[in-house]
């Protein structure tokens, strides 16, 4: 579950910080679990590696990252697909939609929502107002995480093998 999160700080300089702690973290944790007892790692993913995708979302749509932060999760997955085929490290890969719940960033849509509606300030929303998404909750992130764990599923399975948590 550790990243360094976030569409509009990954541009320019801090590309680094993302590359260092969403990929090369992900292999470094991947190559440890190669010759450990590990029974499953699940990472954490994000919806936002479809891209600006019009309609819902569905994982057998092929990603079309638009931001570095998208490209680095991406870039993390296809490495968990790699060590799971390569050197059959069990990986689940997980795609979550915007989570939002107790203690979530400042930064998040929600609690400036919550923040402006409580200091009687107008609240700032992006592009046109039409846009839409989806949005999990955090207790449903970790009952997720648990099913993933447990599940026969992992890195193996062939990519059109998918199953419902």
């Amino acid at each position: 579950m550790a990243a360094i999160p976030g569409v509009r700080t990954s541009w320019g300089k801090s590309f680094k910080e993302y590359t260092d702690n969403n990929i090369l973290a992900t292999q470094l944790l991947l190559e440890a679990a190669q010759n450990s007892a590990v029974k499953k790692i699940v990472y954490a993913s994000s919806s936002f590696v479809y891209g600006g995708m019009i309609g819902p979302a569905d994982e057998r749509q092929t990603p079309h990252p638009i931001s570095p932060y998208e490209v680095t999760k991406l870039s993390a997955e296809h490495l968990c697909q790699l060590y799971a085929h390569n050197f059959q490290v069990p990986v689940i890969s997980l795609r979550y939609f915007t989570v939002f719940g107790p203690c979530q960033r400042p930064d998040m849509a929600f609690h400036q929502f919550i923040y402006c509606i409580l200091q009687e300030r107008p609240i700032v929303i992006f592009g046109d107002g039409e846009q839409s998404r989806d949005f999990t909750f955090i207790d449903d992130v970790v009952v997720a995480n648990f099913s993933a764990m447990q599940s026969k599923h992992d890195g193996n399975a062939k990519a059109d093998n998918h199953f419902k948590i």
